[in-house]
């Protein structure tokens, strides 16, 4: 089974993202929703500047372009590139708990 097919995509559910405390594992108060959806794999670069979290990741307008990756899709030459993916930033505030 492909991978992909393990995660729930939906699409009219924007992106939530939860903070957590490397040191304590806790789940910080910071919520973060984004104003768009998006389907996102990998992220790019991760750091804290100046009180906030800056997330850079490659989103994906949907799922689809997993899809066209199945080997029967790839044998028959069949690609659409008009899905590419897009590099997007995020820039979290982050509570007063993050150094707890």
């Amino acid at each position: 089974k492909p991978m992909i097919d393990l995660f729930e995509w939906h699409p009219k559910e924007k992106n939530r993202f939860f903070l957590i405390n490397r040191s304590t594992g806790k789940v910080l108060k910071t919520e973060y929703i984004s104003s768009e959806t998006f389907f996102f794999f990998h992220v790019i670069n991760c750091y804290e500047d100046n009180n906030h979290l800056v997330v850079d990741l490659i989103a994906y307008e949907d799922t689809s372009n997993f899809q066209a990756m199945y080997i029967d899709r790839l044998r028959g030459d069949i690609m659409d590139n008009s899905k590419a993916c897009t590099p997007k930033r995020f820039v979290i505030p982050l509570g007063d708990d993050l150094k707890q």
